[in-house]
């Protein structure tokens, strides 16, 4: 069967509740998907013993970052600015593009 659609590019994006570390350790996930959201775990330096949650991913975190996704928010740019989400976007596909 034919498509009749041409030019789409699709996306992948893993929202979990597993660690992120873990998920983008994966050269299938660094090669194929665009972004994984994950629990992340921190120390008082990079090299150093884990001591505390950085980010729990609850079921409320995941419905914020399928907003994100759907609003086309770029990854990076949620981290410096996490009140990105609240933007309105009139059209979340155009916005993408």
């Amino acid at each position: 069967m034919k498509s009749k659609f041409k030019n789409i590019e699709v996306e992948f994006y893993i929202v979990s509740a597993g660690l992120q570390a873990v998920m983008e350790g994966s050269t299938i996930v660094r090669k194929y998907f665009r972004a994984a959201y994950g629990c992340q775990l921190g120390g008082d330096d990079e090299r150093g013993p884990l001591k505390y949650i950085k980010r729990c991913i609850t079921f409320t975190e995941k419905t914020r970052y399928l907003f994100e996704i759907n609003k086309g928010i770029d990854p990076n740019e949620s981290k410096s600015n996490p009140y990105l989400v609240n933007k309105y976007f009139a059209d979340a596909f155009s916005a993408r593009h």
